[in-house]
């Protein structure tokens, strides 16, 4: 989509027509290790849009944005990627020494058994994007 200028714009219109909350999709730079997370994260957001989309356009991927199973994993994975970019974050500060960063990463350790206890009992109260699309396809059964 971002690679012909055509397609670009042709994928913002879509968007402007469809209401969607974003126009564009992010790249991902590999100088900043924050930007995957966002780009799952957009990426999820902007699911419906990208499937219509790959669709029209007959594209190899377009079956999967219709495809429940990925579109669970796919927020399943933006919202534990945006749990490690916040991680990261705290790391980062300013003025965060090791004995610190070392209680946030051993915070975080916990945190991920807590996750993981709550998605085998099907609570996604931590995954917001994943709790969504759970609700959206609740409602369509």
């Amino acid at each position: 989509m971002r690679r012909n200028a055509l397609n670009h714009r042709i994928f913002k219109f879509l968007c402007n027509e469809m209401d969607s909350e974003f126009e564009i999709l992010l790249f991902h730079l590999n100088v900043r290790c924050l930007s995957r997370g966002k780009v799952l994260n957009r990426v999820c957001t902007m699911r419906k849009e990208i499937g219509k989309f790959l669709l029209e356009y007959n594209h190899r991927h377009a079956q999967w944005f219709n495809n429940v199973e990925f579109t669970l994993l796919l927020a399943y994975m933006a919202d534990i990627f945006d749990s490690i970019n916040c991680l990261n974050k705290q790391m980062q500060r300013t003025g965060v020494n090791i004995i610190e960063a070392e209680e946030y990463l051993s915070a975080f350790q916990i945190k991920l058994l807590l996750y993981k206890r709550r998605i085998i009992m099907s609570n996604y109260a931590n995954f917001p994007l994943l709790d969504d699309i759970c609700n959206i396809n609740d409602d369509n059964n």
